[in-house]
């Protein structure tokens, strides 16, 4: 049997990674099966993470700035164009 577990993060507690993990975890197994997981997101908060993870990329931090607020530094996901490209025929 195949077991997809494919869960957005619960807010405030655990990452979609995590909560796939611990699901994946508490899987009842009686009979031997194959469990992928495959965090997902809604398009907010946790989607950089989601593709980060899911397409094995590394975190970059740049200098942004925003008019109101002045200069900060962003953490953004890095994937090379190969990945990026792939993600897109998966949609």
């Amino acid at each position: 049997m195949r077991v997809l577990i494919a869960p957005d993060k619960f807010k405030g507690s655990l990452s979609a990674a995590q909560a796939a993990a611990v699901l994946a975890e508490g899987w009842p197994v009686d009979k031997p099966l194959e469990i992928e997981r495959l965090p997902v997101a809604d398009g907010g908060e946790g989607t950089a993470e989601a593709i980060h993870d899911a397409l094995a990329g590394r975190w970059i931090t740049l200098p942004s700035a925003i008019p109101s607020v002045g200069l900060w530094k962003a953490a953004t996901p890095w994937l090379r164009k190969q990945q990026a490209s792939s993600w897109q025929c998966w949609r």
